[in-house]
């Protein structure tokens, strides 16, 4: 049986803010009648109660084709990062917190346990959340219909919560009832015909038409955006992107032990031959500092080949020469 539960509402609308982008359909492209973007759309996820509907919809925006397609994204890490203190977050603090620092996956920072306990470093998660950003953003005021067909994305958006209309199953009616607060939602879609949207929730898979519900064309929405995914930013040349700064060398049990100091503007896999121990080392994007064991013999000197991969490991990215020139007695 479908579940017609309706959570403890803690969206905030933005506070005005000069700075916002509007945005504005193009007038001169028909739309189709129907239209609904539900296919492309990661897996419901259950807020449980907690005051997280902003980040619940952010995050699935972000999970969303052509966003980070699957990607299990951290919706506690922005939440924790809110810049109200109370209960609750404005739409506005969730789209700055994604478009600046982004957020981890969910396995880091994980929903499942109330958003109480971080799995993973904070080194880790604010390096993993830099990976996940979102790009451009603009304010809707009107013909949201339209945004969502000439830019095949979703819509993020605020909607007010009336206990009689949203006790439906899903198919939500013209405000009645008591006001409950606002709620963040994530419009995949439209009807024109059943004069209706389309909305994924953040209330279960049991929830509504398997978590998706729908509201009339005029309901009030007084809050909506059109978020974009960040721009491809161009690399630079992979040989160009590591710099070992300084090594030196020194005599051990085991072989020589090289210590490179490492710049990288990307993140590598390196795996040194000949080598005594050849499992790889990750290099950050920063400074490093790898230690490697290599052979060696008395008063030679040693030719090593550094070789970069893919962080998976599956593609050699490009490899370099390097000379041990220190002469070890």
């Amino acid at each position: 049986m479908k579940s017609a539960r309706v959570y403890p509402c803690a969206a905030l609308l933005s506070r005005g803010d000069l700075r916002d982008v509007q945005y504005a359909a193009p007038t001169t492209t028909p739309i189709p009648r129907k239209f609904s973007l539900r296919d492309s759309q990661s897996h419901v996820i259950d807020q449980d109660g907690m005051p997280i509907c902003v980040a619940c919809a952010i995050c699935a925006i972000a999970e969303s084709r052509p966003f980070f397609d699957g990607v299990d994204l951290s919706e506690c890490w922005v939440y924790e990062r809110r810049a109200n203190a109370g209960r609750g977050m404005e739409l506005r603090d969730a789209l700055k917190i994604m478009k600046k620092q982004g957020t981890c996956v969910n396995a880091c920072f994980p929903i499942s346990n109330k958003c109480l306990q971080k799995v993973c470093s904070p080194t880790r998660m604010n390096k993993e959340a830099e990976q996940y950003r979102i790009g451009s953003y603009h304010r809707v005021y009107y013909d949201l219909p339209g945004t969502i067909f000439a830019n095949k994305l979703p819509v993020f958006a605020a909607v007010p919560v009336y206990d009689a209309s949203w006790r439906s199953n899903g198919k939500i009616k013209m405000p009645s009832g008591k006001f409950l607060g606002y709620h963040a939602i994530v419009i995949t879609g439209y009807d024109l015909d059943n004069k209706v949207f389309e909305f994924k929730n953040s209330w279960g898979d049991d929830w509504g038409d398997d978590g998706y519900g729908t509201l009339p064309l005029s309901y009030p929405i007084p809050e909506a955006w059109i978020v974009k995914p960040k721009e491809h930013e161009p690399q630079p040349e992979p040989e160009k992107a590591v710099t070992i700064t300084s090594y030196k060398v020194v005599k051990s049990f085991f072989g020589a032990r090289l210590i490179l100091n490492i710049e990288s503007s990307q993140e590598f896999k390196m795996s040194v031959q000949p080598s005594v121990f050849p499992f790889p080392r990750y290099i950050h994007k920063g400074s490093n500092t790898v230690a490697v064991y290599v052979p060696y013999k008395l008063n030679h000197v040693t030719h090593l080949m550094l070789m970069f991969k893919s962080r998976s490991g599956a593609e050699i990215i490009f490899v370099r020469l390097f000379e041990v020139t220190a002469k070890l007695s």
